[in-house]
């Protein structure tokens, strides 16, 4: 896990069940001055550099770094400058830092420099974070100021926060804390998150807890979650070290996982790596799903073809084809048909149009008909009427009809009106002209008496 306090943040807001955004976060904070007698330790541990990269060029200057052309780049360039000038004058490059225009990249300094500063003389640091407009660079910078801190003595610095920081502005800085903490000691960490108070405050740090600890000791992190008494922690500490530990090994995550599939919870830790292994890898993520008893891996398919299917909907409506009779084809088959459809619905109708007539394949229909009806209806209705009659196109045009009765009665209507089954067609004629009478009794009267309906349809709707 990166110590950066931008990545700290991110890892804080992001945590299972922390229901926060960092500008949530910033407007409830309410800043008490730092009260901390730390003195600078003998041997200072250096961060990592930024980059990570040897062929990153060396910036002698902000000017120079601010005109690093990527994004990317810059930040790295803004980052290493800002650490190397918090050991030769923080006050200095605090105050270069202040004539920064752009606020991303004022932040991005601020913060690096903050921790920098925060790892010879935590006061000082929180001190300036403390002048910081409210907002992104209050709560960053003290963040970031609280991780430099924890790098030297985390037990202090949470301390501090949690005596200075009121709910839910503390949580950034005690998952940044968190982070550093975990990285030295996991053990001592968990003994000092066990105590925090619930809810967000106590999340964010939870979660840091489980992504650092993932990274060095899964099973050591799992034993320590599944211990916990609270089921709310638990759950939430285990789906955050599923989902990270997926991200840094998938095929040992993902045994973990299966073992543990059908017990309680164990839905949520499925839907974790799934969601994280199908972004790296969805074709093996497919074959373990098929390696899941059928329930879980019905469920666990569409959630899947969620994903692969927004990437790649040809290769993984394939997959999904490829399943016998079953649970997982039942819920495969219509997942990657509404997934495709919303980006490619006449290549996702010839799709389903092409498998064998069966219940899945209904529903598929009804799935690509219906997502299409929303996306894009003046493209639908223009499709439909290219249709011949026949089962098919009365298909789409009932559908079709049944959804566009909500927001278009009139087009509804029309769809209605050339369904080729007699009997079908007065169905529809009578759900659209109902709903038209329950939604706009003026407009449904001023029009019924024009229209030439069959006699069925007239008779249920009591027009003689």
């Amino acid at each position: 896990m990166a110590t950066s306090c931008i990545a700290l943040l991110s890892a804080a807001a992001t945590g299972a069940g922390l229901a926060l955004t960092m500008h949530a976060i910033i407007g409830a904070l309410y800043f008490t001055p730092p009260a901390v007698n730390q003195k600078a330790p003998a041997v200072t541990p250096a961060l990592p550099l930024a980059s990570g990269r040897a062929n990153t060029p060396a910036v002698g200057s902000l000017t120079d770094a601010l005109r690093t052309v990527t994004v990317t780049d810059r930040d790295i360039a803004l980052r290493d400058l800002a650490r190397r000038l918090a050991a030769e004058d923080p006050e200095k490059a605090w105050a270069n830092g202040q004539t920064i225009t752009n606020f991303a990249d004022r932040a991005v300094f601020l913060a690096a420099l903050l921790e920098a500063w925060a790892l010879r003389d935590p006061a000082s640091a929180l001190a300036k974070a403390a002048t910081l407009p409210a907002g992104t660079l209050l709560s960053e910078g003290t963040a970031a100021a609280c991780a430099g801190w924890a790098a030297t003595d985390p037990a202090a610095a949470g301390a501090w926060a949690l005596k200075n920081l009121h709910a839910p502005a503390a949580a950034p800085s005690l998952a940044a804390i968190t982070t550093q903490w975990a990285a030295q000691n996991p053990t001592a960490t968990a003994a000092w998150v066990a105590t925090l108070p619930g809810g967000i405050t106590g999340e964010g740090a939870l979660s840091s807890l489980m992504n650092t600890w993932a990274a060095t000791d899964p099973h050591a992190a799992a034993a320590w979650a599944g211990q916990l008494t609270d089921k709310t922690r638990r759950d939430s500490a285990l789906l955050s070290l599923a989902a990270e530990w997926t991200e840094e090994s998938p095929v040992e995550a993902a045994a973990w996982v299966k073992a543990r599939a059908t017990q309680p919870g164990g839905d949520g830790l499925v839907d974790a790596v799934v969601s994280s292994w199908s972004q790296q890898d969805p074709t093996a993520t497919a074959h373990w799903i098929t390696t899941l008893d059928p329930k879980t891996a019905a469920y666990s398919a569409t959630a899947l073809l969620s994903i692969w299917g927004t990437a790649d909907p040809a290769a993984a409506s394939s997959w999904a084809e490829a399943f016998p009779p079953g649970e997982i084809r039942e819920s495969a088959i219509p997942a990657i048909a509404q997934t495709w459809a919303g980006m490619e619905p006449e290549k996702a109708v010839t799709w389903v149009l092409s498998l064998p007539d069966s219940p899945e394949q209904q529903t598929a229909l009804d799935n690509t008909i219906r997502t299409w009806t929303i996306t894009n209806p003046d493209k639908l209705q223009q499709w439909i009427a290219l249709q011949p009659p026949g089962p098919d196109g009365d298909a789409f045009r009932v559908t079709a009809s049944g959804i566009l009765e909500e927001t278009d009665p009139k087009a509804a209507l029309a769809l209605a009106s050339a369904i080729s089954d007699p009997a079908a067609q007065t169905d529809q004629l009578v759900s659209v002209l109902r709903r038209w009478q329950s939604d706009d009794p003026a407009r449904a009267a001023a029009i019924l008496p024009g229209l030439t309906l069959p006699p069925e349809a007239a008779r249920r709707l009591k027009l003689h």
